[in-house]
């Protein structure tokens, strides 16, 4: 089984532009258009990316790794309250 690996962001822990490692990719730098591409390639292959906002990846069911605090979750209403912790 493949995942989406995502570490969220806090606009003051990282400056924007500055790179972490060339293995993440900044998906906020796409806006809200990619979720559904993210999660496509999620399903194909491992991919691990970091998110300075709240994507919208929908009403669809999804299983996301929160490397911040090692938790799956499966829908929005479980990513909000935990990405609303972290990213502002």
């Amino acid at each position: 089984m493949f995942r989406i690996t995502v570490f969220l962001v806090a606009d003051w822990c990282v400056p924007r532009g500055e790179i972490i490692t060339d293995k993440i990719f900044n998906a906020s730098a796409c806006g809200d258009n990619c979720a559904e591409w993210l999660l496509e390639i999620g399903k194909k292959k491992d991919i691990t990316v970091n998110l300075r906002h709240i994507m919208d990846f929908g009403e669809v069911s999804f299983d996301i790794h929160i490397q911040n605090t090692d938790q799956v979750v499966h829908s929005m209403k479980e990513l909000i309250p935990i990405a609303g912790m972290i990213v502002r």
